[in-house]
């Protein structure tokens, strides 16, 4: 009677190879400790394939996911492995279904589309335009959930996975829902407005001067005034405003562009904010804030000017005297300042809040690296036991898996820093190329700062450029 095969029979090399399982079961790995004889024999003793390593594994209930390349490396050559963790199998996870959303259709190829954040959200409010639709027109259509597709562990469990929320089609104010189709579309003509849900609203118009039979507006769309707005009334805007005369001090507020035709009289009150541009005739004792451009055709005169980008003013006139222009990037009109020496500031590539965030990045950097030496360390003297000991006790197995989610999120973290980093430094990079423009006269008594850096004039100057020049402001002849 035949002796029957023992493991040792099967696998001579067992008490070689040591087998790791991930406390998840989502990975195995092997460390090969060659035996006294082929060490000295500077040799192996056994001779490795692939077809009997997986044998060996699926012995150990290892059936998915075996690395099949990693395995025929080590067969072919076990010594260079010698003394080494390698893995063999991986897991797969299982992947979430996608939630069911909205598709919106009634932006066209010409208009803005919405801003995707970071976080992948959308940020409908940060659109140049809200666009005009016709009714009956399709405003956007409801993508279903998906299923996901499930993992599955080294040992061959199935994790299921989760399904993405199927959630509800709802319609806003002057939007219907055809459920056949599971679409929205618009009730009438007008303007599409987005909040929690998709609304259409008609042009909020004033047909004259605002006047207390109207009194204060807040509208989510566009709002036209045809007429002025005197001091004291205050106009909120989802979209676009349009004024056709002029604006006293009053408050504007609108996070897309704002048009006066006329200008604007603040009377050192009232402010006049855009999430895009400003656009007007003139600004006097007015404090105006665009986070695009601001484009003035005439002059501006003892105010309080901030734009993200660009100032501007290259009317006839062109002029700027008195008060603080501040921009992004650059100054631009025909003359700075007066012969009687006014005081007036111009103030191109000062970008605090870059500079803020680049501090606060840069302190955050430090705290990553700190957690990740610290998690490091923890994770070797784990590591050490694991080897003393040939398997970690359970709590240290917890342990472990708490740190290694611990670095993966921070190294997770550290990559996104860097991302906002880089994109900082580049905005920080742009103020070097900031400049100012005087096409016609820039006036002594002027003081202009480019960056962090400062400069009077003391003379008065013709058609000149100033501009950064290895941290110097340098003046340039226009050509």
């Amino acid at each position: 009677m035949s002796t029957p095969l023992t493991s040792q029979d099967l696998f001579p090399f067992e008490g070689e190879l040591e087998v790791q399982l991930s406390a998840d079961q989502m990975s195995v790995s092997l460390t090969y400790f060659p035996s006294a004889e082929s060490q000295e024999a500077d040799t192996d003793k056994h001779e490795f394939n692939k077809e009997t390593i997986v044998r060996f594994l699926e012995s150990r209930g290892i059936t998915f996911g075996i690395l099949d390349d990693v395995i025929s490396q080590f067969a072919a050559n076990p010594a260079s492995f010698a003394q080494k963790e390698f893995m063999v199998a991986e897991g797969r996870a299982a992947v979430a279904g996608d939630d069911s959303y909205l598709e919106m259709l009634c932006y066209s190829s010409n208009q803005s589309k919405p801003k995707v954040k970071r976080d992948g959200s959308v940020d409908f409010y940060s659109m140049t335009n809200i666009a005009n639709v016709a009714k009956g027109q399709i405003l956007g259509k409801k993508i279903p959930s998906t299923e996901g597709r499930d993992g599955m562990t080294v040992r061959g469990e199935i994790l299921s996975a989760k399904a993405g929320k199927d959630l509800p089609l709802k319609a806003g104010k002057n939007v219907v829902i055809d459920r056949e189709s599971q679409a929205l579309y618009a009730a009438l003509d007008g303007q599409v407005s987005i909040t929690n849900v998709i609304n259409v609203f008609p042009v909020f118009e004033v047909n004259g001067d605002l006047d207390l039979s109207v009194g204060n507006i807040d509208f989510v769309g566009n709002v036209v005034i045809r007429g002025s707005v005197p001091s004291g009334f205050k106009i909120v805007a989802k979209g676009d405003v349009r004024i056709t005369g002029g604006v006293e001090g009053a408050e504007i507020i609108s996070d897309g562009s704002i048009h006066i035709q006329s200008g604007i009289t603040g009377q050192h009150k009232g402010l006049v904010k855009a999430g895009l541009d400003i656009q007007t005739g003139f600004i006097v004792n007015g404090t105006v804030q665009a986070e695009g451009n601001v484009l003035v055709s005439q002059s501006i005169m003892h105010s309080h000017v901030m734009a993200g980008e660009q100032v501007e003013c290259k009317g006839d006139k062109g002029l700027i005297v008195g008060g603080h222009i501040q921009a992004g990037k650059a100054v631009i009109c025909h003359t700075i300042g007066n012969s009687m020496t006014t005081s007036t500031t111009v103030e191109v590539g000062s970008q605090p809040k870059a500079l803020n965030r680049k501090r606060e990045i840069e302190k955050e950097f430090t705290e990553i690296r700190d957690t990740l030496d610290k998690t490091a360390k923890a994770e070797a003297v784990l590591h050490q036991i694991a080897s003393k000991l040939g398997q970690l006790p359970a709590d240290k197995q917890q342990m472990l898996i708490k740190l290694t989610n611990t670095k993966l999120e921070n190294e997770n973290r550290w990559r996104d820093l860097k991302e906002e980093m880089a994109e900082l430094e580049q905005e920080l990079q742009n103020s070097e190329q900031c400049k100012i423009v005087a096409s016609k006269t820039l006036y002594a008594g002027t003081k202009i700062i480019l960056g962090k850096y400062m400069k009077y004039i003391k003379d008065t100057q013709t058609r000149i450029e100033y501009v950064l020049e290895n941290s110097l402001i340098v003046g340039k002849p226009l050509i």
